[in-house]
């Protein structure tokens, strides 16, 4: 159907393509929910009797994200970005708790300061997304248990989190050398070889971090 609604916008008959168009979203075709969405997100785009409609746009958008991640809500995060000024910002914050709820805790990190979170739970995403291996926000917590930010000052954790992130970056710039030996500096033999035994811990159950 989609593919009939290119013939016809190829020759011409506006009308008959977005027909096509319009019955390829209705039977599930993601790809022609995404022309839709680009169709309705352009003034006229070639399409002399259709008008720039971004409540339009963002729906046929967001149809097709969620029928190519169905049970997810990280499309409609991705969407919030879509048509910022457009977007409910309340409706962007739910669905990124949502989708942290569901597993998914890199847009919540990645957004926590605009999730009106307390500085506990902005260390608790930051905690969970560094526990799915992504490495900003393992560089994050380093600093946070460093200084003491939200949370009780901790070089233990600090140094475990500044081993993990050494290894994601292996080519070790001056900065995180510096950063690694201010902690190194202000803890006991007993400490450091507890926070090397976390991060050895850590490693094993995230056998794929370092490929």
């Amino acid at each position: 159907m989609t593919a009939l609604g290119h013939i016809y916008k190829g020759l011409g008959d506006y009308k008959i393509a977005m027909d096509w168009f319009l019955k390829g979203a209705k039977s599930g075709d993601p790809y022609a929910m995404r022309v839709l969405g680009s169709i309705y997100s352009k003034e006229k785009a070639g399409f002399i009797d259709v008008s720039k409609n971004l409540k339009e746009a963002k729906k046929y958008q967001f149809l097709a994200d969620l029928t190519e991640f169905p049970g997810s809500h990280l499309p409609l995060y991705l969407l919030s970005f879509k048509f910022k000024p457009e977007f409910n910002k309340n409706y962007k914050i739910n669905l990124i708790k949502k989708s942290a709820q569901e597993g998914n805790l890199i847009p919540a990190f990645e957004e926590s300061s605009s999730l009106g979170l307390t500085g506990i739970e902005k260390v608790s995403f930051m905690e969970k997304a560094a526990n799915q291996g992504y490495v900003p926000a393992i560089e994050k917590l380093v600093g946070t248990y460093l200084r003491g930010r939200y949370v009780p000052q901790n070089y233990t954790k600090a140094y475990m989190w500044s081993l993990l992130w050494k290894m994601a970056k292996p080519e070790s710039p001056e900065k995180m050398k510096k950063v690694i030996d201010q902690i190194k500096e202000k803890m006991d033999n007993a400490s450091i070889n507890e926070a090397q035994r976390k991060a050895a811990a850590w490693l094993e159950n995230h056998p794929n971090f370092i490929e």
